[in-house]
């Protein structure tokens, strides 16, 4: 094999109208009475790949009849999961848009697939996959392999070249952040752990970051009923404080608030919101779920007290509760 053949005493059928790996109606049956005879290659290509752009899986969603085959580069390789005797391959790719998919693979592809050589690879690693279900899980749109599907690692096409050029052009003007996703029980490591400037953040594509946490030393500019602003030396964000985040922030409840104090105006902020304004924190966050990499949000999972100025270690909990309400900045 390896070459270039001529193909005769085929037939044709119709094609199968179920797991179609090529867009086409009629399929060739080969027989006993087949013949191939090789040829010269005057530039027949390796590869034949029919790319669909993610913003094309939706409409092949849950809808088998018909295979897909997508490029993206690898951002990661999960370890392969064993459950109930089947091994689960699961690779994160990007495309030129910053969107991230993640594609599932099974058994055999699973067993065969070589991690720790892929991660040896230079950077930028580009896959094309083959023959692949497009399925959702929470929302979110996913590639599953069928008896079909394979792998091709850096495949001499242009449109892999184009998009490791692409990828490599993007990673010089703004080189991807080294993440620590494993937590520490040592609470004065946590504080420290992915801490980046606000400025480093909000210049990186969030889809590329689900599942990590930051850390950085901020203070609050405002805060009003659904969101907050924080800003350190280098950048402000918007931030929103849900549950147990709020109550690392403010030392007290929303029904403490209102049923104990009586702050039950909705346009005014209660004096233990408004005397933390200014305050520096370290906060722990993450990027919103459904964040734009046009429009960045993040969303606390703690706070954690910094250094805190003695005027401030004056007041305690009821002194700040018993103040007077403040107007909403």
């Amino acid at each position: 094999m390896d070459g270039c053949y001529s193909v005769s005493n085929y037939v044709c059928d119709n094609a199968n109208t179920f797991f179609v790996t090529v867009p086409h109606k009629t399929k060739i049956k080969l027989g006993r009475a087949a013949k191939f005879e090789e040829i010269r290659d005057d530039g027949f290509p390796v590869y034949y790949f029919n790319f669909l752009a993610y913003g094309q899986l939706g409409a092949r969603l849950d809808n088998h009849k018909t295979l897909t085959d997508y490029i993206g580069r690898v951002e990661n390789v999960y370890e392969v999961v064993r459950t109930q005797g089947n091994a689960i391959l699961k690779l994160k790719l990007e495309n030129l848009s910053g969107t991230m998919i993640e594609t599932t693979f099974w058994d055999e592809a699973a067993n065969s697939f070589d991690k720790e050589a892929i991660e040896a690879l230079p950077s930028p690693v580009i896959v094309a996959i083959t023959s692949m279900k497009v399925t959702q899980y929470l929302g979110n749109l996913q590639l599953t392999a069928t008896p079909a599907s394979y792998i091709y690692i850096n495949p001499t096409i242009p449109e892999a070249a184009a998009m490791a050029v692409e990828f490599v052009e993007r990673h010089n003007q703004n080189p991807v952040l080294k993440i620590k996703y494993q937590k520490s029980k040592d609470v004065q490591v946590e504080k420290k752990r992915n801490r980046f400037p606000l400025v480093d953040l909000l210049s990186q594509n969030p889809n590329r970051y689900a599942g990590a946490q930051f850390t950085c030393k901020a203070s609050l500019v405002s805060i009003d009923a659904s969101k907050a602003y924080i800003a350190d030396e280098t950048a402000q964000a918007k931030i929103v404080f849900f549950d147990a985040a709020a109550r690392m922030l403010f030392q007290t409840d929303c029904n403490t608030l209102i049923d104990h104090h009586g702050y039950t105006d909705p346009y005014t902020l209660p004096a233990p919101l408004t005397i933390l304004i200014g305050q520096p924190k370290i906060i722990q966050f993450r990027f919103a779920r459904f964040c734009r990499p046009s429009a960045k949000d993040f969303v606390a999972d703690a706070v954690f007290e910094d250094i805190v100025s003695p005027e401030k270690e004056s007041h305690t909990e009821t002194d700040i509760i018993n103040q007077p309400t403040a107007s909403a900045p």
